[in-house]
C-alpha cells in the first residue's frame, strides 16, 4: 500500500540491507546459506559476492500506477529519495516498480 510510515519503513529496510551486504563478509556468508537452491541462484550469489546488484521496490497501489511517485505521500518521496542517494553512494542499483493491488 502507499501508507506513509509502511513505505518509509520499507525504503529504510533496503537501504539498510544494501548497506549490510556491502559492507559484511558474514552477512553475505549467511545470505548464502538461506538462499534457496533455483534457477537463479548462482548468479544471484555472484552478483551479492561482487557486490553489484540492485535494490527493487515494487508498490502495491489501488492508485493509478502511471502516476508513479506522485501517488507517494511526501515524506514517503523523502524517504525515498534518501535511500535513492544512499544507494547511489554505496554503488548500488535502484529499481522503483508499481502494480495494482487488486484486493
Amino acid at each position: 500500500g502507499t501508507d506513509s510510515a509502511r513505505l518509509s519503513h520499507l525504503f529504510n529496510q533496503g537501504g539498510n540491507s544494501a548497506e549490510i551486504l556491502i559492507s559484511s563478509q558474514a552477512a553475505r556468508n549467511d545470505f548464502k546459506v538461506r538462499m534457496p537452491e533455483g534457477r537463479y541462484t548462482n548468479s544471484c550469489l555472484a552478483r551479492i559476492e561482487e557486490k553489484q546488484f540492485k535494490i527493487l521496490f515494487v508498490i502495491l497501489t489501488q492508485k493509478d500506477i502511471t502516476q508513479k511517485e506522485s501517488n507517494l505521500p511526501f515524506f514517503s518521496r523523502v524517504s525515498l529519495r534518501y535511500t535513492a542517494r544512499r544507494l547511489r553512494a554505496m554503488g548500488v542499483g535502484l529499481a522503483v516498480q508499481y502494480a495494482r493491488d487488486i484486493r
